[in-house]
Protein backbone atom coordinates (compact mmCIF):
# COMPACT_ATOMS: atom_id res chain seq x y z
CA UNK A 1 0.00 0.00 0.00
CA UNK A 2 1.00 3.66 -0.35
CA UNK A 3 2.30 3.82 3.50
CA UNK A 4 4.47 1.02 2.80
CA UNK A 5 6.32 2.72 -0.47
CA UNK A 6 6.39 6.30 1.05
CA UNK A 7 7.80 4.78 4.37
CA UNK A 8 10.82 3.48 1.85
CA UNK A 9 10.94 7.06 0.14
CA UNK A 10 11.28 8.69 3.82
CA UNK A 11 14.05 5.92 5.17
CA UNK A 12 16.28 7.28 2.28
CA UNK A 13 15.88 10.51 3.03
CA UNK A 14 16.49 9.78 6.77
CA UNK A 15 19.80 7.97 5.26
CA UNK A 16 20.85 10.86 3.38
CA UNK A 17 20.40 13.43 6.52
CA UNK A 18 22.36 10.97 8.74
CA UNK A 19 25.10 10.47 6.74
CA UNK A 20 25.87 14.24 5.41
CA UNK A 21 24.98 15.65 8.84
CA UNK A 22 28.76 16.79 9.40
CA UNK A 23 27.99 18.96 6.00
CA UNK A 24 25.67 21.59 7.33
CA UNK A 25 27.45 23.78 9.29
CA UNK A 26 25.60 26.95 10.01
CA UNK A 27 22.35 25.45 10.16
CA UNK A 28 23.11 22.63 12.37
CA UNK A 29 20.27 23.47 14.79
CA UNK A 30 17.79 23.92 11.94
CA UNK A 31 19.40 20.61 10.33
CA UNK A 32 18.77 18.83 13.96
CA UNK A 33 15.35 19.44 13.90
CA UNK A 34 14.54 18.75 10.61
CA UNK A 35 16.32 15.27 11.26
CA UNK A 36 14.49 14.55 14.44
CA UNK A 37 10.99 15.34 13.33
CA UNK A 38 11.32 13.58 10.27
CA UNK A 39 12.63 10.88 13.02
CA UNK A 40 9.03 10.85 14.11
CA UNK A 41 7.40 10.93 10.84
CA UNK A 42 8.78 7.54 9.85
CA UNK A 43 7.39 6.06 13.28
CA UNK A 44 3.81 7.42 12.25
CA UNK A 45 4.45 6.09 8.64
CA UNK A 46 4.83 2.25 10.10
CA UNK A 47 2.36 2.82 12.42
CA UNK A 48 -0.16 4.09 9.59
CA UNK A 49 0.75 0.87 7.46
CA UNK A 50 0.77 -1.66 10.54
CA UNK A 51 -3.24 -0.43 10.68
CA UNK A 52 -3.75 -0.68 7.25
CA UNK A 53 -5.42 2.60 7.03
CA UNK A 54 -7.53 3.09 4.13
CA UNK A 55 -9.89 6.63 4.92
CA UNK A 56 -9.44 9.42 1.97
CA UNK A 57 -7.99 12.02 4.86
CA UNK A 58 -5.43 9.57 5.53
CA UNK A 59 -4.54 9.26 1.54
CA UNK A 60 -4.52 12.90 1.45
CA UNK A 61 -2.18 13.37 4.44
CA UNK A 62 0.13 10.28 2.62
CA UNK A 63 0.05 12.74 -0.48
CA UNK A 64 1.34 15.64 1.77
CA UNK A 65 4.10 13.32 3.35
CA UNK A 66 5.72 12.58 -0.72
CA UNK A 67 5.73 16.08 -1.31
CA UNK A 68 7.83 17.24 1.92
CA UNK A 69 9.84 14.46 1.16
CA UNK A 70 10.26 15.60 -2.48
CA UNK A 71 10.71 19.48 -0.90
CA UNK A 72 13.25 18.04 1.84
CA UNK A 73 15.44 16.11 -1.39
CA UNK A 74 15.74 19.17 -3.25
CA UNK A 75 16.75 21.72 -0.68
CA UNK A 76 19.15 18.78 0.60
CA UNK A 77 20.59 17.91 -2.61
CA UNK A 78 20.82 21.81 -3.46
CA UNK A 79 22.76 22.74 -0.67
CA UNK A 80 25.25 19.94 -0.73
CA UNK A 81 25.55 20.97 -4.44
CA UNK A 82 26.27 24.16 -3.97
CA UNK A 83 28.88 23.67 -1.12
CA UNK A 84 30.94 20.61 -3.62
CA UNK A 85 31.30 23.26 -6.25
CA UNK A 86 32.42 25.70 -4.23
CA UNK A 87 34.97 23.15 -3.24
CA UNK A 88 35.94 22.54 -6.84
CA UNK A 89 36.32 26.16 -7.79
CA UNK A 90 39.81 28.55 -7.54
CA UNK A 91 40.36 30.44 -5.03
CA UNK A 92 39.43 33.58 -5.67
CA UNK A 93 36.00 32.61 -6.92
CA UNK A 94 35.67 30.73 -3.57
CA UNK A 95 36.52 34.48 -1.94
CA UNK A 96 34.37 36.17 -4.08
CA UNK A 97 31.85 34.17 -3.10
CA UNK A 98 31.91 33.81 0.69
CA UNK A 99 29.68 36.97 0.26
CA UNK A 100 26.72 34.93 -0.50
CA UNK A 101 27.42 32.01 1.79
CA UNK A 102 25.53 33.78 4.81
CA UNK A 103 22.16 34.67 2.52
CA UNK A 104 22.33 31.06 1.30
CA UNK A 105 22.36 29.58 4.81
CA UNK A 106 19.68 31.69 5.87
CA UNK A 107 17.72 30.40 3.18
CA UNK A 108 17.88 26.51 3.53
CA UNK A 109 17.71 27.87 7.53
CA UNK A 110 14.08 29.38 6.73
CA UNK A 111 13.05 26.40 4.68
CA UNK A 112 14.31 24.07 6.90
CA UNK A 113 12.16 25.64 9.73
CA UNK A 114 9.54 25.13 7.39
CA UNK A 115 9.73 21.82 6.42
CA UNK A 116 9.58 20.79 10.08
CA UNK A 117 6.64 23.16 10.66
CA UNK A 118 4.72 21.08 7.87
CA UNK A 119 5.97 18.06 9.42
CA UNK A 120 4.45 18.52 12.75
CA UNK A 121 1.13 20.20 10.85
CA UNK A 122 1.02 15.77 9.40
CA UNK A 123 1.48 14.01 12.52
CA UNK A 124 -1.11 16.30 14.17
CA UNK A 125 -3.48 15.46 11.38
CA UNK A 126 -2.40 11.84 11.89
CA UNK A 127 -2.81 11.48 15.68
CA UNK A 128 -6.49 12.93 14.84
CA UNK A 129 -7.14 10.18 12.77
CA UNK A 130 -6.21 7.84 15.27
CA UNK A 131 -2.41 7.04 13.61
CA UNK A 132 -0.08 7.18 16.21
CA UNK A 133 1.12 4.52 18.62
CA UNK A 134 0.87 5.72 22.39
CA UNK A 135 -1.56 7.96 23.99
CA UNK A 136 0.25 11.39 25.07
CA UNK A 137 -1.75 12.43 27.82
CA UNK A 138 -0.70 14.49 31.04
CA UNK A 139 -2.44 12.52 33.24
CA UNK A 140 -0.09 9.80 32.08
CA UNK A 141 3.37 11.67 31.85
CA UNK A 142 5.55 9.49 34.56
CA UNK A 143 8.62 10.94 33.90
CA UNK A 144 10.87 7.32 33.77
CA UNK A 145 8.06 5.13 33.86
CA UNK A 146 6.43 6.22 30.65
CA UNK A 147 10.06 6.69 28.80
CA UNK A 148 10.27 3.01 29.56
CA UNK A 149 6.77 1.89 28.55
CA UNK A 150 7.43 4.48 24.91
CA UNK A 151 10.52 2.35 24.84
CA UNK A 152 8.37 -1.12 25.28
CA UNK A 153 5.49 0.16 22.85
CA UNK A 154 7.46 1.65 20.04
CA UNK A 155 9.51 -1.76 19.29
CA UNK A 156 6.85 -2.64 16.68
CA UNK A 157 8.30 -2.96 13.22
CA UNK A 158 11.14 -6.20 14.03
CA UNK A 159 12.61 -6.76 10.56
CA UNK A 160 11.65 -10.17 10.45
CA UNK A 161 15.25 -11.00 8.82
CA UNK A 162 16.23 -10.28 11.86
CA UNK A 163 15.02 -13.30 13.84
CA UNK A 164 17.38 -15.86 15.50
CA UNK A 165 15.96 -19.09 17.14
CA UNK A 166 12.42 -17.52 17.10
CA UNK A 167 10.79 -19.01 13.62
CA UNK A 168 9.23 -22.16 15.62
CA UNK A 169 8.13 -20.78 18.19
CA UNK A 170 6.35 -17.59 16.63
CA UNK A 171 4.52 -20.56 14.54
CA UNK A 172 3.49 -22.24 17.72
CA UNK A 173 1.79 -19.29 19.14
CA UNK A 174 0.33 -18.23 16.01
CA UNK A 175 -1.16 -21.38 15.93
CA UNK A 176 -2.74 -21.22 19.57
CA UNK A 177 -4.12 -17.90 18.70
CA UNK A 178 -5.92 -18.80 15.22
CA UNK A 179 -7.02 -22.27 15.35
CA UNK A 180 -10.96 -22.69 15.68
CA UNK A 181 -10.29 -25.89 18.03
CA UNK A 182 -7.95 -23.79 20.06
CA UNK A 183 -10.41 -22.91 23.07
CA UNK A 184 -7.98 -20.75 24.83
CA UNK A 185 -8.78 -17.17 25.26
CA UNK A 186 -5.45 -16.38 27.03
CA UNK A 187 -1.99 -17.44 25.82
CA UNK A 188 0.63 -16.67 27.70
CA UNK A 189 4.66 -16.09 27.35
CA UNK A 190 6.29 -16.16 30.75
CA UNK A 191 10.00 -16.33 32.01
CA UNK A 192 12.93 -14.44 32.99
CA UNK A 193 13.78 -10.53 31.95
CA UNK A 194 15.66 -10.18 29.06
CA UNK A 195 14.85 -13.66 27.57
CA UNK A 196 13.04 -12.08 24.97
CA UNK A 197 9.02 -12.32 25.90
CA UNK A 198 8.37 -8.49 24.05
CA UNK A 199 10.35 -9.65 21.04
CA UNK A 200 8.87 -13.09 20.57
CA UNK A 201 4.98 -11.41 21.61
CA UNK A 202 5.62 -8.38 18.81
CA UNK A 203 6.25 -11.20 16.14
CA UNK A 204 3.03 -13.16 16.86
CA UNK A 205 1.46 -9.74 16.41
CA UNK A 206 2.73 -8.45 13.11
CA UNK A 207 2.59 -11.91 11.58
CA UNK A 208 -0.04 -11.79 8.71
CA UNK A 209 -2.21 -14.78 9.34
CA UNK A 210 -2.70 -12.93 12.82
CA UNK A 211 -3.45 -9.43 10.91
CA UNK A 212 -5.58 -11.24 8.88
CA UNK A 213 -7.68 -13.70 11.17
CA UNK A 214 -8.64 -10.76 13.76
CA UNK A 215 -10.39 -7.56 12.72
CA UNK A 216 -9.13 -5.23 15.64
CA UNK A 217 -5.15 -5.62 17.25
CA UNK A 218 -4.26 -3.70 20.23
CA UNK A 219 -0.88 -3.76 21.88
CA UNK A 220 -0.22 -2.29 25.07
CA UNK A 221 2.51 -2.34 27.53
CA UNK A 222 1.50 -2.36 31.26
CA UNK A 223 4.64 -2.34 33.39
CA UNK A 224 4.90 -1.72 36.64
CA UNK A 225 3.45 1.51 36.92
CA UNK A 226 0.21 1.85 34.99
CA UNK A 227 -3.17 2.63 35.06
CA UNK A 228 -6.49 0.93 34.72
CA UNK A 229 -7.81 4.14 32.44
CA UNK A 230 -4.43 4.54 30.67
CA UNK A 231 -4.91 0.44 29.52
CA UNK A 232 -8.34 1.04 28.93
CA UNK A 233 -8.27 3.83 26.59
CA UNK A 234 -4.90 2.58 24.60
CA UNK A 235 -7.16 -0.96 23.76
CA UNK A 236 -10.10 1.08 23.16
CA UNK A 237 -8.39 3.45 20.41
CA UNK A 238 -7.09 0.11 18.44
CA UNK A 239 -10.72 -1.80 18.68
CA UNK A 240 -13.11 1.36 19.01
CA UNK A 241 -11.48 4.50 17.53
CA UNK A 242 -14.46 6.01 16.61
CA UNK A 243 -15.63 6.37 20.38
CA UNK A 244 -11.92 7.48 21.11
CA UNK A 245 -13.08 11.58 21.65
CA UNK A 246 -15.57 11.01 23.90
CA UNK A 247 -14.61 11.94 27.48
CA UNK A 248 -15.47 8.73 29.43
CA UNK A 249 -15.15 7.67 32.96
CA UNK A 250 -14.07 4.30 34.30
CA UNK A 251 -17.43 2.37 33.91
CA UNK A 252 -18.07 4.08 30.90
CA UNK A 253 -14.79 2.85 28.98
CA UNK A 254 -15.36 -0.27 30.90
CA UNK A 255 -19.15 -1.20 29.41
CA UNK A 256 -17.85 0.27 25.79
CA UNK A 257 -15.33 -2.28 25.90
CA UNK A 258 -17.15 -4.83 27.15
CA UNK A 259 -20.00 -4.55 24.40
CA UNK A 260 -17.12 -4.01 21.61
CA UNK A 261 -15.56 -7.11 22.57
CA UNK A 262 -18.61 -8.93 22.63
CA UNK A 263 -19.19 -8.57 19.06
CA UNK A 264 -15.65 -8.45 17.52
CA UNK A 265 -12.96 -11.05 16.61
CA UNK A 266 -9.75 -8.94 18.55
CA UNK A 267 -6.52 -10.03 19.50
CA UNK A 268 -5.32 -8.04 22.76
CA UNK A 269 -1.68 -8.12 23.72
CA UNK A 270 -0.95 -7.00 27.38
CA UNK A 271 2.96 -6.66 27.37
CA UNK A 272 5.11 -7.39 30.95
CA UNK A 273 2.18 -7.59 33.16
CA UNK A 274 4.25 -7.99 36.94
CA UNK A 275 1.36 -9.05 39.71
CA UNK A 276 -1.66 -11.20 39.74
CA UNK A 277 -3.23 -8.23 40.93
CA UNK A 278 -2.78 -6.43 37.71
CA UNK A 279 -4.47 -8.38 35.47
CA UNK A 280 -7.51 -8.52 38.14
CA UNK A 281 -7.75 -4.71 37.57
CA UNK A 282 -7.80 -5.25 33.52
CA UNK A 283 -9.76 -8.42 32.92
CA UNK A 284 -13.54 -6.79 33.57
CA UNK A 285 -13.72 -5.56 29.82
CA UNK A 286 -13.37 -9.24 28.22
CA UNK A 287 -16.61 -11.52 28.06
CA UNK A 288 -17.06 -14.87 28.20
CA UNK A 289 -16.57 -17.57 25.40
CA UNK A 290 -16.54 -14.46 22.72
CA UNK A 291 -14.21 -13.32 19.62
CA UNK A 292 -11.59 -12.19 21.54
CA UNK A 293 -8.03 -13.51 22.87
CA UNK A 294 -5.34 -12.20 24.76
CA UNK A 295 -1.62 -12.66 24.43
CA UNK A 296 0.30 -11.69 27.73
CA UNK A 297 3.85 -11.57 28.35
CA UNK A 298 4.90 -11.87 31.94
CA UNK A 299 8.15 -12.56 34.48
CA UNK A 300 5.51 -14.22 36.98
CA UNK A 301 3.84 -17.23 36.07
CA UNK A 302 1.07 -16.83 38.23
CA UNK A 303 -0.35 -14.34 36.36
CA UNK A 304 -0.80 -16.21 33.03
CA UNK A 305 -2.38 -18.63 35.84
CA UNK A 306 -5.07 -16.17 37.09
CA UNK A 307 -5.84 -14.99 33.65
CA UNK A 308 -6.11 -18.52 33.01
CA UNK A 309 -5.48 -21.82 34.56
CA UNK A 310 -6.11 -23.78 31.90
CA UNK A 311 -4.63 -21.65 29.18
CA UNK A 312 -1.68 -21.98 26.73
CA UNK A 313 1.59 -20.61 28.14
CA UNK A 314 4.50 -20.83 26.60
CA UNK A 315 7.99 -20.43 28.45
CA UNK A 316 11.05 -19.48 25.69
CA UNK A 317 14.54 -21.48 25.93
CA UNK A 318 17.82 -19.56 25.95
CA UNK A 319 19.29 -19.06 23.00
CA UNK A 320 22.63 -20.77 21.75
CA UNK A 321 25.90 -19.05 22.25
CA UNK A 322 25.91 -18.91 18.60
CA UNK A 323 22.16 -17.42 17.79
CA UNK A 324 23.15 -14.90 21.01
CA UNK A 325 26.65 -13.81 18.95
CA UNK A 326 24.31 -13.22 16.14
CA UNK A 327 22.41 -11.26 18.15
CA UNK A 328 25.15 -9.33 19.73
CA UNK A 329 26.65 -8.74 16.32
CA UNK A 330 23.42 -7.00 15.26
CA UNK A 331 23.00 -4.85 17.87
CA UNK A 332 26.68 -3.82 18.08
CA UNK A 333 27.16 -3.72 14.68
CA UNK A 334 23.93 -1.96 13.55
CA UNK A 335 23.41 -1.88 9.61
CA UNK A 336 26.71 -2.85 9.54
CA UNK A 337 27.90 -6.19 6.93
CA UNK A 338 30.53 -7.47 9.37
CA UNK A 339 31.62 -10.08 6.71
CA UNK A 340 32.76 -7.41 4.28
CA UNK A 341 31.74 -8.13 0.73
CA UNK A 342 31.67 -11.38 -0.47
CA UNK A 343 33.21 -12.44 -4.02
CA UNK A 344 32.62 -15.74 -5.39
CA UNK A 345 34.73 -16.77 -8.36
CA UNK A 346 33.36 -19.88 -10.65
CA UNK A 347 35.25 -21.52 -13.11
CA UNK A 348 34.48 -23.55 -16.11
CA UNK A 349 30.52 -24.42 -16.63
CA UNK A 350 28.10 -23.88 -14.75
CA UNK A 351 24.42 -24.43 -14.43
CA UNK A 352 22.31 -21.44 -13.97
CA UNK A 353 19.31 -23.61 -11.83
CA UNK A 354 21.74 -24.83 -9.87
CA UNK A 355 23.05 -21.03 -9.19
CA UNK A 356 19.83 -20.01 -8.32
CA UNK A 357 19.28 -22.54 -5.95
CA UNK A 358 22.25 -21.12 -4.40
CA UNK A 359 21.22 -18.00 -4.01
CA UNK A 360 18.09 -18.53 -2.67
CA UNK A 361 19.38 -19.95 0.60
CA UNK A 362 21.21 -16.63 1.30
CA UNK A 363 18.07 -15.14 3.25
CA UNK A 364 19.77 -11.80 4.19
CA UNK A 365 21.35 -11.08 0.60
CA UNK A 366 20.32 -8.06 -0.30
CA UNK A 367 23.09 -6.74 -3.01
CA UNK A 368 24.23 -9.39 -5.46
CA UNK A 369 26.78 -8.59 -8.73
CA UNK A 370 27.08 -11.15 -11.65
CA UNK A 371 29.74 -11.07 -13.40
CA UNK A 372 31.07 -13.41 -16.48
CA UNK A 373 33.63 -11.92 -18.07
CA UNK A 374 34.17 -13.97 -21.30
CA UNK A 375 32.42 -11.22 -23.98
CA UNK A 376 29.99 -11.95 -26.29
CA UNK A 377 29.51 -15.99 -25.63
CA UNK A 378 26.64 -16.76 -23.56
CA UNK A 379 26.42 -17.95 -20.47
CA UNK A 380 24.38 -21.51 -20.77
CA UNK A 381 21.17 -21.46 -19.26
CA UNK A 382 20.93 -17.93 -18.47
CA UNK A 383 16.87 -18.35 -19.21
CA UNK A 384 17.23 -20.81 -15.74
CA UNK A 385 18.11 -18.16 -13.91
CA UNK A 386 15.64 -17.59 -11.14
CA UNK A 387 16.95 -14.71 -8.03
CA UNK A 388 14.44 -16.00 -5.33
CA UNK A 389 16.25 -14.32 -2.66
CA UNK A 390 13.65 -12.56 0.46
CA UNK A 391 15.92 -9.66 0.83
CA UNK A 392 17.52 -8.79 -2.45
CA UNK A 393 17.32 -5.12 -3.54
CA UNK A 394 19.90 -4.17 -5.74
CA UNK A 395 21.16 -6.24 -8.59
CA UNK A 396 24.14 -5.73 -10.74
CA UNK A 397 24.17 -8.28 -14.12
CA UNK A 398 27.28 -7.53 -15.89
CA UNK A 399 26.65 -10.89 -18.66
CA UNK A 400 26.23 -11.95 -22.10
CA UNK A 401 22.46 -12.80 -22.58
CA UNK A 402 20.62 -11.58 -25.36
CA UNK A 403 17.90 -11.65 -24.07
CA UNK A 404 15.95 -10.87 -20.00
CA UNK A 405 14.03 -13.51 -18.16
CA UNK A 406 10.51 -12.67 -17.47
CA UNK A 407 9.70 -10.93 -15.02
CA UNK A 408 9.00 -13.28 -12.73
CA UNK A 409 12.41 -14.58 -12.37
CA UNK A 410 13.28 -11.62 -10.58
CA UNK A 411 12.37 -10.79 -6.91
CA UNK A 412 9.24 -8.34 -6.65
CA UNK A 413 10.57 -6.18 -4.16
CA UNK A 414 13.72 -5.30 -5.85
CA UNK A 415 14.82 -1.79 -5.80
CA UNK A 416 17.95 -1.10 -8.19
CA UNK A 417 19.04 -2.74 -11.18
CA UNK A 418 21.79 -2.44 -13.32
CA UNK A 419 23.01 -3.75 -16.45
CA UNK A 420 25.89 -3.74 -18.41
CA UNK A 421 27.64 -5.64 -21.36
CA UNK A 422 24.68 -7.90 -21.63
CA UNK A 423 23.97 -7.25 -25.76
CA UNK A 424 20.19 -7.65 -25.18
CA UNK A 425 18.67 -7.99 -28.70
CA UNK A 426 15.04 -7.51 -27.15
CA UNK A 427 13.93 -4.43 -25.68
CA UNK A 428 14.19 -5.09 -21.88
CA UNK A 429 11.36 -2.47 -20.52
CA UNK A 430 8.35 -4.34 -21.34
CA UNK A 431 10.08 -6.85 -18.68
CA UNK A 432 11.46 -4.09 -16.25
CA UNK A 433 9.11 -2.00 -16.06
CA UNK A 434 6.12 -4.86 -14.96
CA UNK A 435 8.78 -4.76 -11.29
CA UNK A 436 6.64 -2.60 -9.60
CA UNK A 437 9.14 -1.90 -6.58
CA UNK A 438 11.71 -1.04 -8.67
CA UNK A 439 13.62 2.69 -7.99
CA UNK A 440 16.71 2.91 -9.94
CA UNK A 441 17.27 1.55 -13.39
CA UNK A 442 20.65 1.62 -15.57
CA UNK A 443 21.25 0.26 -18.52
CA UNK A 444 25.21 1.01 -19.84
CA UNK A 445 27.76 -0.68 -21.82
CA UNK A 446 25.84 -2.14 -24.64
CA UNK A 447 23.21 -3.21 -22.32
CA UNK A 448 20.88 -3.09 -24.80
CA UNK A 449 21.97 -3.50 -28.67
CA UNK A 450 18.19 -2.84 -30.65
CA UNK A 451 17.15 0.17 -32.27
CA UNK A 452 13.34 0.79 -30.33
CA UNK A 453 12.78 0.96 -26.78
CA UNK A 454 9.37 1.67 -25.33
CA UNK A 455 7.85 2.62 -21.75
CA UNK A 456 4.57 1.95 -21.46
CA UNK A 457 1.12 3.72 -19.90
CA UNK A 458 1.32 2.30 -16.28
CA UNK A 459 5.18 0.70 -16.23
CA UNK A 460 7.86 1.93 -13.81
CA UNK A 461 5.12 3.45 -11.00
CA UNK A 462 8.28 3.94 -8.35
CA UNK A 463 10.86 4.85 -10.73
CA UNK A 464 12.95 7.54 -9.60
CA UNK A 465 16.09 7.59 -11.62
CA UNK A 466 17.07 6.01 -14.80
CA UNK A 467 20.15 6.30 -16.76
CA UNK A 468 20.77 4.98 -19.96
CA UNK A 469 24.47 5.51 -20.87
CA UNK A 470 26.91 3.94 -23.92
CA UNK A 471 23.72 2.29 -25.88
CA UNK A 472 25.36 2.62 -29.39
CA UNK A 473 22.92 1.10 -31.34
CA UNK A 474 19.64 2.67 -30.26
CA UNK A 475 17.69 5.10 -32.16
CA UNK A 476 14.24 5.51 -31.35
CA UNK A 477 12.84 5.97 -27.26
CA UNK A 478 9.01 5.94 -26.85
CA UNK A 479 7.36 7.32 -23.60
CA UNK A 480 3.66 6.86 -23.35
CA UNK A 481 1.94 9.13 -21.40
CA UNK A 482 1.36 7.22 -17.89
CA UNK A 483 4.71 5.76 -18.30
CA UNK A 484 7.24 6.27 -15.04
CA UNK A 485 4.60 9.28 -12.99
CA UNK A 486 7.66 9.68 -10.07
CA UNK A 487 10.64 9.71 -12.36
CA UNK A 488 12.99 12.79 -10.96
CA UNK A 489 16.27 11.99 -12.29
CA UNK A 490 17.01 11.25 -16.20
CA UNK A 491 20.80 10.38 -18.12
CA UNK A 492 21.30 10.32 -21.60
CA UNK A 493 25.12 9.91 -22.10
CA UNK A 494 26.80 8.10 -25.14
CA UNK A 495 24.19 7.23 -27.12
CA UNK A 496 25.32 8.29 -30.42
CA UNK A 497 22.52 7.27 -32.47
CA UNK A 498 19.47 8.53 -30.31
CA UNK A 499 17.44 10.86 -32.63
CA UNK A 500 15.79 12.85 -30.14
CA UNK A 501 14.18 12.98 -26.34
CA UNK A 502 10.58 11.37 -26.40
CA UNK A 503 8.01 13.01 -26.86
CA UNK A 504 6.17 11.81 -23.47
CA UNK A 505 8.62 13.38 -21.46
CA UNK A 506 6.37 16.25 -21.32
CA UNK A 507 3.55 14.27 -19.01
CA UNK A 508 6.12 13.36 -16.67
CA UNK A 509 5.67 16.27 -14.20
CA UNK A 510 7.63 15.05 -11.41
CA UNK A 511 10.99 15.20 -13.40
CA UNK A 512 13.65 17.57 -11.66
CA UNK A 513 16.78 17.07 -13.31
CA UNK A 514 17.73 15.74 -17.21
CA UNK A 515 21.63 15.35 -17.93
CA UNK A 516 22.21 14.72 -21.61
CA UNK A 517 26.08 14.28 -22.14
CA UNK A 518 26.54 13.78 -26.13
CA UNK A 519 28.28 14.92 -29.23
CA UNK A 520 25.42 16.38 -30.70
CA UNK A 521 25.07 20.03 -31.84
CA UNK A 522 21.64 19.61 -33.19
CA UNK A 523 20.45 17.36 -30.44
CA UNK A 524 21.06 20.18 -27.64
CA UNK A 525 20.13 22.79 -30.11
CA UNK A 526 16.26 21.51 -30.72
CA UNK A 527 16.00 21.18 -26.52
CA UNK A 528 17.30 24.60 -26.23
CA UNK A 529 14.97 27.35 -25.27
CA UNK A 530 13.17 28.43 -28.53
CA UNK A 531 14.49 25.07 -30.37
CA UNK A 532 11.82 22.86 -31.72
CA UNK A 533 11.61 20.43 -29.33
CA UNK A 534 12.04 22.74 -26.18
CA UNK A 535 8.20 21.91 -25.04
CA UNK A 536 9.77 18.05 -24.11
CA UNK A 537 12.13 19.38 -21.72
CA UNK A 538 10.25 23.20 -20.76
CA UNK A 539 8.55 21.94 -17.04
CA UNK A 540 11.98 20.35 -15.92
CA UNK A 541 13.87 22.70 -13.54
CA UNK A 542 17.42 21.68 -14.55
CA UNK A 543 17.91 20.34 -18.07
CA UNK A 544 22.33 20.13 -18.48
CA UNK A 545 24.30 19.51 -21.96
CA UNK A 546 27.76 18.22 -21.41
Amino acid sequence: MAETLLSFGVEKLWDLLVRESDRFQGVKKQFNELRSDLNKLRCFLEDADAKKHQSAMVSNTVKEVKEIVYDTEDIIETFLRKKQLGRTRGMKKRIKEFACVLPDRRKIAIDMEGLSKRIAKVICDMQSLGVQQVIVNDEYMQSLQERQRNMRQTFSNNNESALVGLEENVKKLVGHLVEVEDSSQVVSITGMGGIGKTTLARQVFNHETVKSHFAQLAWVCVSQQFTRKYVWQTILRKVGPEYIKLEMTEDELQEKLFRLLGTRKALIVLDDIWREEDWDMIEPIFPLGKGWKVLLTSRNEGVALRANPNGFIFKPDCLTPEESWTIFRRIVFPGENTTGKLSIYIRGRLNMKTLSSSLSKLRDLENLTICYYPMYAPMSGIEGLVLDCDQLKHLNLRIYMPRLPDEQHFPWHLRNISLAECCLKEDPMPILEKLLQLNEVSLSHQSFCGKRMVCSDGGFPQLQKLDLCGLEEWEEWIVEEGSMPRLRKLTIRNDPKLKELPDGLKFITSLKEVHVILNNWDFKKKLSRGGEDYYKVQHIPLVRFL
